[in-house]
């Protein structure tokens, strides 16, 4: 159950940083046409954002969810709070990358790898705090 969990929000993470990749590195200049348009930049957003969110994501949020396990009080803010501190980590991994590859102009594309990581990993993190209430309910609910 947990892997299916896992899935799932490595899609809907996917989904939105891949949307707000596409806008933030303006990788659809000419604008959209038609919906057939959007759904296929879409996917080149996706394209470019899951392999991150699998390699540095779901490594994080398995550390998260074994950090979670000592909290008591205030789990949902804090389980947050760790997505988004997780997040700027992984911004400052993937521009560490860029670091190697193109130098020292790679600075500047910090603010948008920033928000494009954030907008991966709080969807994620949100996406598995809801589906772990939802899990709870219905097994309360059939027991």
């Amino acid at each position: 159950m947990k892997l299916i969990k896992r899935i799932l929000s490595t899609i809907i993470s996917s989904i939105c940083g891949g949307a707000v990749c596409i806008e933030i590195f303006e990788l659809n200049s000419l604008g959209y046409t038609s919906i057939v348009d959007y759904l296929s930049t879409l996917l080149i957003g996706v394209y470019l954002t899951a392999p991150f969110i699998i390699i540095v994501g779901i490594p994080c949020s398995i550390a998260i969810a074994n950090i979670m396990k000592y909290i008591t009080s205030f789990k949902i803010l804090i389980e947050l709070i760790l997505y988004l501190l997780f997040g700027i980590v992984g911004a400052l991994a993937v521009l560490t990358l860029f670091l190697l590859s193109d130098g020292i102009s790679a600075f500047s594309l910090f603010p948008r790898i920033l928000i494009v990581t954030l907008s991966c990993s709080l969807p994620f993190g949100l996406s598995s705090i809801l589906i772990n209430k939802l899990s709870k309910k219905t097994r309360l609910g059939h027991n």
